[in-house]
């Protein structure tokens, strides 16, 4: 069904006059910088009853410090475990009273609290999100407890053959730096974290020029930031002792294709062949999102198509373009069997490389980027992910304006644009391979 009404919006954006570069997620967008240095971008829409507010940190678990990954994702998981005011049972039946919801985030790049009420419960309810902000306790058991559950996640992580590839091709791709695990952290360094530890790296993530608040809802802006002046206009966190350094280790492409092999008792085999390509703002990362969509996003992808339905070379097959604002990659992962490694691999190789020596054709370029229009269209038409998209590229990138660049720069792709990409970063590849 998700794939019919894909197809649908698809043909509409096709062949309608107002197409989704026409759309503008930013004309009614204000911005704001509050005393303490935190900036605040508002949206008014008062078609929907729903407020939506993230507030992103530019700490995620990349910086997690040497020795103690999974801290901003334990530190994160852990600030809703209750207040100075609240125990973490008596807030949860607070923001219950109040259909209220409020959770933590944690990516690679950056760490987030969400909020999310109707207008009516937005003036109360936010009390709350304030009292989780400013007045974290941390319970010792509570702390231990996520501890545990983190711990736990990994493990099960390393139990599935499909997530164990993904693991391990992180790791070989991205080296030591933060990209290289799951945000969780992994088995070694999760025991490492302390209370102590989680309170001091709290410091560090919501330090206010670290800050960006996005509120996209049934909302009067300058209500909104009369209320966040009074509020939070002057807060400061506890003072971090700046014993805990964020990692800094810096990325290197790969210069020479190599293979990092595992063994595990498993009927298939799993394959990830991996790049390097640009990240999330820069121009051609537009080109290489209209690449990924030729080479593996559905079932008229030339992988599915050309590895799976003509050559019978896997059980599943797809690509992957992870475009970060930090170092990325785009991969192809496969599932066949240990007899059709080397066959599969060459085919998979083989698709990657027709970027590079032969164009696109007229079809193939106008499917690609009508559909990279259309999913990020609908991935970005709630308040919430209108929130995150805005802050987030006010937070990382070059301004929340990008919001809108990004599809003018996905229609403006040619299909020399694509070939000059594949040119430039299919030079040398990062493989993990799991087989019995």
């Amino acid at each position: 069904m998700k794939r019919w009404i894909l197809s649908f919006v698809v043909v509409l954006l096709v062949f309608s006059p107002v197409g989704a570069q026409d759309f503008r997620f930013t004309d009614d967008v204000q911005k704001f910088q509050l005393a303490n240095g935190i900036t605040v971008l508002v949206k008014e829409n008062p078609a929907f009853d729903i407020i939506s507010m993230v507030l992103l940190s530019n700490v995620g678990s990349v910086h997690d410090p040497v020795g103690l990954a999974g801290l901003t994702s334990l530190t994160q998981e852990s600030i809703m475990k209750g207040t100075k005011n609240l125990t973490e049972q008596e807030l949860v039946l607070a923001l219950e009273s109040q259909g209220v919801h409020m959770g933590s985030e944690t990516a690679f790049e950056m760490a987030a609290l969400v909020f999310q009420s109707t207008t009516d419960k937005f003036d109360s309810g936010i009390q709350l999100f304030w009292d989780v902000l400013k007045n974290p306790v941390f319970p010792e058991s509570e702390v231990e407890w996520a501890q545990q559950l983190a711990y736990y996640g990994v493990l099960s992580l390393m139990d599935q053959p499909t997530t164990e590839v993904v693991l391990t091709f992180l790791k070989e791709f991205y080296g030591e730096t933060g990209y290289g695990m799951s945000p969780l952290g992994s088995l070694e360094t999760i025991p490492n974290l302390t209370r102590d530890d989680l309170v001091d790296w709290y410091s560090v993530i919501y330090q206010p020029q670290n800050l960006v608040i996005s509120i996209v809802g049934n909302v009067e802006t300058a209500e909104v930031i009369a209320l966040l002046e009074e509020e939070i206009g002057s807060w400061q966190p506890p003072k971090s002792s700046g014993r805990l350094i964020p990692n800094r280790a810096a990325f290197t492409p790969p210069i020479q294709s190599s293979q990092k092999q595992i063994n595990k008792p498993t009927q298939a085999a799993w394959m990830i062949l991996g790049f390097p390509a640009p990240s999330a703002v820069e121009e051609d990362g537009a080109a290489m999102a209209v690449l990924n969509a030729v080479l593996g996003s559905g079932m008229g992808s030339r992988l599915f198509t050309e590895v799976r339905d003509q050559r019978g070379l896997a059980y599943v097959i797809m690509s992957e373009y992870a475009p970060y604002y930090g170092p990325s990659h785009i991969l192809a992962f496969l599932g066949t069997h240990p007899s059709t490694v080397d066959e599969a691999r060459a085919q998979v190789l083989e698709q990657f490389n027709r970027f590079v020596n032969e164009e696109l054709t007229d079809e193939e370029l106008e499917i690609a980027s009508t559909l990279v229009r259309g999913q990020y269209l609908m991935n970005n038409e709630t308040n919430l992910s209108q929130a995150v998209v805005l802050g987030t590229n006010e937070l990382l990138g070059p301004g929340y304006e990008w919001a809108d660049e990004y599809p003018r720069l996905i229609s403006s792709v040619t299909k020399r644009d694509v070939q000059e990409t594949a040119e430039e970063y299919f030079k040398a590849y990062v493989e993990a391979l799991l087989v019995p």
